[in-house]
């Protein structure tokens, strides 16, 4: 069974986005800061970013947080020295997925009006594509492929290596909001503002089964333990058997929830995660 183990509060706004690693939680929010939580304690820490606009996506690898704003801009940081690697403001438009490629040295941005970029470790634009789909709300690199979910329902898979669409995908009556790699038997998991999750083989790039998974859009997917866990618009939390996609079970207010739409949810360990929503708090949850 997942618990909730701590509820942290000190935004003044809805928290869009949130990543974590052994030590620390960060969180952006509409309040336009960045703030770092002690992952044992729950405490806020003295760091914090104050941001010209707010954050919807922030992604980390390593010592390095990448922080995509609603102006456009996107920022690189490096988190030991608490000092900015590179900025650009180039890109115009509200910034809405982000995934790091390490194996690449890339960047993959997505934002508002269908614009794909990849920047290198600089910042600089590799190449851009216009997908001409809407928003781009998810971004999933693994395994030298890039998964790309859009506003159009579109599932669209990129070359990371040639940089060349190799396949496209309706997935989503609706935008596709998330993605969920699954290594072992080589299917990604993807989630829509349809309210469904889609299962796809990527072998042959085909639907498996598309399940009516919540009520209302279906925000983020990650794995915890052997389960899937979902969060949604809904203000729910689901815990999910992994292979058969059947509920485990509902985390709502009645479980020391959120009351607000569930925005995100971010892994610390195979035994906790994180969510955050519209109700201003970071919930740390305990798989028991």
């Amino acid at each position: 069974m997942i618990q909730s183990r701590l509820v942290l509060q000190g935004h003044q706004g809805p928290i869009y986005s949130v990543v974590a690693d052994q030590s620390w939680i960060y969180s952006a929010a509409g309040d336009k800061f960045i703030a770092r939580w002690n992952v044992s304690s729950g405490e806020q820490d003295a760091f914090s970013i104050k941001l010209d606009k707010p954050a919807y996506c922030i992604c980390l690898q390593d010592d390095l947080l990448v922080v995509g704003c609603t102006n456009g801009t996107v920022t690189c940081i490096n988190l030991s020295s608490k000092t900015i690697v590179w900025e650009s403001n180039i890109f115009g438009h509200a910034i809405f997925s982000l995934a790091f490629d390490q194996s690449n040295n890339y960047l993959y941005v997505g934002d508002g009006e269908g614009n794909f970029f990849v920047l290198g470790e600089l910042g600089q634009i590799i190449v851009s594509f216009h997908l001409a789909c809407g928003k781009i709300r998810a971004i999933l690199t693994t395994n030298n492929l890039v998964f790309v979910g859009s506003q159009d329902g579109k599932l669209r898979v990129f070359d990371c290596e040639n940089l060349n669409e190799i396949a496209r995908v309706n997935c989503h009556n609706g935008s596709v909001n998330c993605f969920l790699f699954n290594e072992a038997n080589n299917t990604l998991y993807s989630g829509g503002s349809d309210g469904h999750i889609t299962l796809i083989d990527c072998g042959n790039y085909k639907v498996i089964k598309s399940i009516p998974a919540h009520y209302q859009t279906v925000y983020d997917l990650i794995n915890v333990g052997n389960k899937l866990v979902s969060c949604s618009l809904d203000k729910s939390i689901k815990i999910w058997n992994r292979e058969e996609l059947t509920v485990q079970q509902k985390l709502t207010t009645k479980e020391g929830g959120h009351n607000k739409s569930v925005n995100k949810i971010a892994q610390i360990n195979n035994q906790s995660f994180v969510s955050v929503g519209d109700d201003k708090q970071l919930i740390i949850w305990d798989l028991k």
